[in-house]
């Protein structure tokens, strides 16, 4: 056992000298990231059972009652049974014709706001800045407490990507095209890019990285959104162990990866941020030239 120690010591020395300071603080943060991501998804199934409430009473409303498949295609990946489960529970809801309450109304925000708070939080620590506290308004000053300013960011820019992602798909006779799968890509590009750049006072030395960043993040959410579909549809393991309840696990499974994915990105973006993206191109293509 003792000879056991001492190989697992020497092979992290050796891991010491081979990657240098840099690289170990890079995987220290990237270590951080897993444990946001579990932070923010606990919060996003458990924490937001009013918005989610607030969300269900929407999808049942007459306009997007007509438009439920697009708002399901969007959010959730294209799996029959997560899908099936969730328009089960939109038909009991629609039975118990429940209404929103003073109490609920007020819940939903206290909880939205919380949610953001911690959102704001986590993403100051990803690009070591200071969170978002005053908004610029015709030369003034407007002091936008804990989350409250994220908040309004949230509930103006998300409907209006949903409301882009509806209304484009009216243009489309075959839902399958793929100019159609780009803009509706555009628009979560354009919701990630505000989840990148609105919750902290980062100043970004350049802004190439952030784009760029956003659209691996993107890319790789849609990627990922249909890499879990085929996962739900041919892998029966779950099924077999978990019965039913394999549909909740899939789920809170989705929320972690979608979380993950966007704090990679930030953190990617506040990685590069300190080079110069000129200065890397030449070193790249020196790289190849050399090769060649």
């Amino acid at each position: 056992m003792r000879e056991f120690f001492k190989s697992v010591r020497g092979f992290l020395n050796l891991l010491r000298m081979i990657f240098p300071e840099r690289f170990q603080n890079t995987f220290l943060g990237l270590s951080e990231l897993f444990y946001y991501a579990s932070s923010l998804s606990f919060y996003t199934i458990l924490s937001l059972s009013p918005i989610l409430l607030f969300v269900f009473s929407l999808f049942v409303s007459h306009y997007l009652q007509a438009h439920s498949g697009e708002m399901e295609a969007l959010i959730f990946p294209n799996a029959p049974k997560l899908i099936g489960a969730i328009k089960d529970f939109l038909e009991n809801f629609k039975k118990t014709d429940m209404t929103l309450g003073t109490l609920e109304e007020v819940s939903i925000v206290v909880a939205l706001v919380l949610f953001c708070e911690n959102y704001r939080s986590i993403a100051s620590k990803i690009f070591d800045a200071k969170p978002r506290d005053y908004a610029h308004f015709k030369g003034k000053e407007i002091f936008l407490f804990w989350g409250f300013g994220t908040t309004l960011v949230f509930l103006f820019a998300l409907p209006l990507v949903v409301f882009f992602d509806i209304k484009i798909q009216v243009f489309f006779e075959d839902k399958d095209s793929s100019l159609l799968h780009v803009l509706r890509w555009t628009g979560t590009y354009a919701f990630f890019l505000i989840l990148f750049t609105i919750p902290t006072n980062k100043v970004f030395k350049h802004y190439f990285w952030v784009f760029l960043w956003v659209f691996f993040t993107s890319v790789s959410w849609h990627v990922l959104k249909w890499a879990f579909t085929y996962y739900v549809l041919y892998n029966r393991t779950y099924h077999e162990l978990y019965g039913s309840v394999s549909i909740l696990w899939f789920l809170m499974s989705w929320v972690y990866v979608s979380w993950l994915v966007i704090l990679i990105g930030m953190y990617g973006c506040k990685m590069c941020d300190t080079f110069d993206p000129k200065g890397v191109f030449k070193k790249f293509l020196g790289f190849f030239k050399k090769e060649t």
